[in-house]
């Protein structure tokens, strides 16, 4: 977090839209780096990565240590890390689902209704977990991405075009999702 004390010499003199800016293009980039494929962390690293996003909307805002952050990630419309790598992942899964592409990857993709289990209608919108014995496979990318997949209402899942798709989910996830996050 170098970057970030660096930036906290000069924030008296910078105006709020140039913290902003500053923050999601030298910062959050670091936090977004390969998300989707470290489902596996551990809770304590979480939380320190979330504390550290959190300092950076402190930064942002000029906010003491102690005071809550939640309703100014709300005034800048971002997600808390754990949202955010969730929406990325959808981003991934709804493009390797749509083109197809990299092959190595939708190979393990498979939707309940292709291998006969639950063919309800619903069936052909879920994607199957792989059956697995270890906790380590059970966070794994793909039983993690099949898992929010699946948890995804059936008309988001239909969209075509990957910036519709993102806006959708994005306010789906925004809106509670049913539930959606798991806190």
């Amino acid at each position: 977090m170098r970057v970030i004390m660096t930036l906290k010499k000069i924030a008296d003199y910078k105006p709020f839209p140039t913290k902003v800016m500053l923050v999601k293009t030298l910062i959050f980039p670091i936090f977004n780096y390969c998300d989707i494929v470290t489902p596996d962390m551990t809770v304590q690293l979480l939380q320190r990565m979330q504390c550290a996003h959190n300092y950076c909307v402190r930064f942002i805002f000029n906010l003491r240590r102690d005071d809550h952050v939640t309703e100014y990630f709300d005034r800048l419309k971002l997600m808390r890390l754990h949202d955010c790598r969730a929406f990325h992942t959808l981003l991934f899964v709804h493009n390797v689902l749509k083109t197809g592409t990299p092959k190595y990857i939708a190979e393990d993709f498979c939707y309940l209704s292709d291998i006969g289990r639950e063919c309800t209608r619903h069936g052909s919108h879920l994607l199957a977990v792989p059956t697995h014995r270890t906790v380590m496979f059970n966070k794994s990318f793909l039983v993690t991405a099949c898992g929010l997949w699946s948890s995804l209402p059936a008309e988001l899942k239909r969209i075509e075009g990957r910036r519709r798709f993102g806006a959708a989910v994005s306010r789906w996830m925004r809106s509670g999702g049913g539930g959606w996050a798991q806190r």
